[in-house]
């Protein structure tokens, strides 16, 4: 008698190690929609500092993004009496990356390949200012333009089960 093996369907080729990948791209395309396009979840502009705190700034500084010291850095070209003092920093938009942590600890952090789920979240020590930065400039989610790009990752893992 000969036995042959069953053939698996993608389904059942899906496993952890590609939700988890799937997961991580999901955190890739939120992290460069904040950092590289300056946009929230809603897919508007992040809100500079003046924005948030609706303080009405003095008239020798700036819109900074930040703060009002950090705007009027910005209108000076970045440079306080001749000395460049942002730090490499963006001083014309909001980019949440002030250390940089942030976004170096967004990730996924499990995931359930059998459900098709994914937890995408801050961890250490920005998991606590995270959701507060959250609340000040909605940037933790997904915009249509984000889950079209997710849309295409999960086909192009999917099609590379078939």
């Amino acid at each position: 008698m000969r036995f042959t093996r069953k053939q698996k369907t993608a389904l059942e080729k899906w496993d952890k190690s590609m939700q988890v990948q799937l997961g991580n791209t999901a955190a890739l395309i939120i992290k460069q929609r904040v950092q590289n396009d300056s946009l929230g979840s809603d897919g508007n502009p992040l809100p500079k500092y003046t924005q948030i705190t609706k303080a009405k700034k003095p008239k020798a500084y700036g819109d900074g993004t930040y703060s009002f010291s950090h705007g009027r850095v910005r209108d000076k070209g970045g440079k306080s009496g001749g000395v460049r003092v942002s730090g490499g920093r963006e001083v014309n938009r909001v980019t949440l990356s002030l250390t940089g942590k942030m976004f170096q600890q967004f990730r996924c952090v499990s995931s359930e390949s059998s459900r098709f789920i994914a937890r995408i979240r801050p961890t250490g020590g920005s998991r606590a200012y995270a959701w507060y930065t959250n609340q000040q400039r909605p940037w933790m989610g997904f915009s249509d333009k984000d889950l079209k790009l997710l849309q295409e990752a999960f086909d192009d893992l999917w099609g590379a089960l078939q």
